[in-house]
Order: C-alpha cells, then sequence, then structure tokens
C-alpha cells in the first residue's frame, strides 16, 4: 500500500513538474525566438545580397523599429473590440513592415535592390500559398 502511494505521489509530482517546465519554456521561447529573429533575417538577406556590415547595422535598426511600431499596435490591437479598428491596425502593420522594406531597399546597390524585391516577392507568394 505504502509503496502505491508513494509511486502515486512521485507520478503526480512528475507531471506537476513537466507542466511547470512547459509554460516556463512557452513564457520565455517566442521571446527568445523573435529576438533572433532580426539576425536570422538579416543573415538570411546577407547570403544572397553580399551585405556590408554598415548595411547590416542599419537593417537591424530598421527592422528594430518596426518590430517595436508592430508590438505597439498590436498591443493596442488586442485590447480593440470594434472590427473595424482592428482592421485599421491590421493595416497599419502592412504599412510599417511595408516602410521598413523601403527603407532598406533605399541602402542598396541596384543590383541588391533587385534581388531584395526577388527575395520579398518569393516571400509574399510563399505567404500566400495554401499548403503552407
Amino acid at each position: 500500500m505504502t509503496k502505491r502511494i508513494l509511486g502515486f505521489v512521485l507520478a503526480v509530482a512528475v507531471v506537476f513538474y513537466a507542466a511547470v517546465a512547459l509554460a516556463e519554456s512557452k513564457a520565455k521561447g517566442p521571446k527568445q525566438d523573435k529576438k533572433d529573429a532580426i539576425q536570422e533575417k538579416i543573415a538570411a538577406w546577407d547570403k544572397e545580397l553580399n551585405l556590408t556590415p554598415a548595411e547590416k547595422t542599419k537593417m537591424h535598426e530598421i527592422l528594430l523599429q518596426a518590430k517595436q511600431e508592430i508590438q505597439k499596435l498590436k498591443k493596442d490591437y488586442k485590447l480593440q473590440a470594434d472590427k473595424a479598428a482592428k482592421e485599421e491596425a491590421k493595416s497599419k502593420i502592412k504599412e510599417i513592415r511595408r516602410n521598413a522594406h523601403d527603407q532598406i531597399a533605399g541602402l542598396l546597390t541596384p543590383e541588391q535592390k533587385t534581388k531584395f524585391k526577388e527575395i520579398r516577392q518569393k516571400k509574399d507568394l510563399d505567404n500566400k500559398d495554401p499548403e503552407d
């Protein structure tokens, strides 16, 4: 009988520990991933565009600024009950992203701009792919 009780308590402790660990990883995981997302995006572009250190630094600044603006809008968006206000926020987010990409394109040489435009168009097509 004591072994059964001890086994049950141990099983409950393991389940509780797993639940706490999962909750903590969910709380920490996305924030870390988002911090690295800008660096990963720039690294991917660098492979295609052969960016200078100055271009990478400026891109990082532009993307970080856009990210902060989008986060603020998303926070405000989540507080909105009005569907029209939510749609307006989504539209503003698209505009912020478009402006950031336009600023980045302004940093690039004509050859890099052409390749950057191709990269963006491919990404847009991939995002519209119903199988993704």
